[in-house]
């Protein structure tokens, strides 16, 4: 029996999440993601989770702390999920969400929050997020800021 293991992000981790980040349809390189991944670990509210299962990184989880303005609580944010396309399906994005909430409760947070992006690509994930308990309370909007 193949054991899942749930850790955070080592520099070793980064060319398995580089190619995750492209599966999960944002195309970037080895040397980006290096740029991200060390702009992120600078920052205490963020933490990166990997899924492990026989040395081989399978899946990860980006988090973020947060805080309302609008009540006296603060939430955690799951800014990218993704598991490998080979392993979907075998629970491993269930037990990122699980460590998630789990983290959620360590650092006193009291929601989990994500978004999913509306691409054709993201209907399986769509069905996926309410039976792991998530609701679909909100509408997001992006708009690009000219340089």
């Amino acid at each position: 029996m193949t054991t899942l293991i749930i850790r955070d992000y080592e520099q070793k981790d980064l060319a398995a999440v580089t190619g995750l980040t492209n599966q999960l349809g944002y195309p970037t390189t080895t040397a980006e993601m290096q740029l991200r991944m060390n702009a992120i670990s600078e920052h205490a509210q963020h933490r990166t989770l990997v899924a492990v299962m026989d040395h081989r990184v399978v899946g990860y989880a980006g988090l973020t702390k947060g805080w309302y303005w609008e009540k006296n609580e603060s939430f955690l944010r799951i800014q990218t999920l993704v598991v490998h396309q080979d392993h979907r399906k075998a629970g491993i994005g269930k037990q990122l969400l699980e460590a998630a909430a789990q983290h959620a409760l360590t650092i006193g947070a009291n929601d989990l929050l994500l978004n999913s992006g509306n691409r054709p690509e993201r209907n399986a994930a769509h069905r996926f997020y309410p039976k792991m308990g998530f609701e679909a309370t909100s509408t997001g909007y992006v708009k690009k800021i000219a340089r």
